[in-house]
C-alpha cells in the first residue's frame, strides 16, 4: 500500500511539471504532501504495531531490510556497511529512533535527490551511534521559507536523544545527511540542520 501511494505522489509530482495553471499546480502541491504525511503515519503506525516484534531480530538484519525494501523506490539497491557491535549496545529507545530515521533519510533519497545510487552507514565508535546517508543526486539546496516534516523529524528525534542532525550537499555532488546520538545520553544537547557548499 505505501508504494501505490508513493507512486500516485510521484505521478503527481510529474503531472505538477507540465500543467500551466498556477491554482492547479498548488492543489496538486497540497495533495503530495497530504500524500507524504500519510505515508509516514502508515509507517509510524506499522512500526509501533510491530515494535515488540521487530526487537526480537537484529538491528543489523532490520538496517539490512530497510535498505533492501528502499530498493523499489529509488530504482537500485543502497550500498550498506555497518560497523561495530550495534545489536547488543543499541537497544530502544535508540533503536527505534534510528530505524525511522534510516527510513525517512532513504525515502527523502527516493523524492527528491534523483541519485543513481547511494549509501548507508551504521557506526557504533566511542560511545555514539550514527546514521549516515549519502547520494550522488543533484545535492541539498535548502529554501528560504520551506519546510521539511521528514527533516524536522529527523531533528527532534536526535534532540530528543541528545544528538545532532545536519544535511548538506556533498564534496563534489549530492547530499550527505548525519544522524548521531549518544549511547547513554543523559540529557538532550543540541541538534541543527544546515547546509555546506554547493548543491
Amino acid at each position: 500500500m505505501i508504494q501505490r501511494l508513493f507512486a500516485t505522489g510521484l505521478s503527481l509530482q510529474a503531472a505538477a511539471q507540465i500543467v500551466k495553471e498556477p491554482l492547479a499546480v498548488e492543489r496538486i502541491t497540497r495533495a503530495v504532501d497530504d500524500l507524504d504525511a500519510s505515508i509516514r503515519q502508515v509507517r509510524s503506525t506499522i512500526f509501533e504495531l510491530h515494535q515488540r516484534w521487530a526487537t526480537t531480530q537484529s538491528l543489523r538484519s532490520e538496517i539490512v531490510a530497510i535498505c533492501e525494501e528502499s530498493s523499489k523506490a529509488l530504482g537500485y539497491k543502497p550500498s550498506c556497511d555497518i560497523v561495530g557491535p550495534i545489536d547488543s549496545a543499541i537497544t530502544e529507545p535508540i533503536r527505534g529512533h534510528l530505524l525511522l530515521c534510516l527510513r525517512e533519510a532513504l525515502s527523502n533519497v527516493a523524492r527528491h535527490a534523483h541519485a543513481s545510487a547511494a549509501q548507508v552507514q551504521v557506526t557504533l565508535q566511542h560511545g555514539l551511534a550514527t546514521l549516515q546517508v549519502v547520494d550522488n543526486g543533484m545535492g541539498y539546496a535548502p529554501v528560504a521559507g520551506s519546510q521539511s516534516s521528514g527533516l524536522d523529524n529527523m531533528l527532534v528525534r536526535a534532540e530528543a536523544l541528545g544528538g545532532c542532525f545536519s544535511i548538506a550537499a556533498g564534496d563534489r555532488d549530492g547530499t550527505v545527511a548525519v544522524w548521531q546520538v549518544p549511547i547513554a545520553a543523559e540529557s538532550p544537547g543540541t541538534a541543527h540542520i544546515g547546509s555546506q557548499g554547493p548543491s
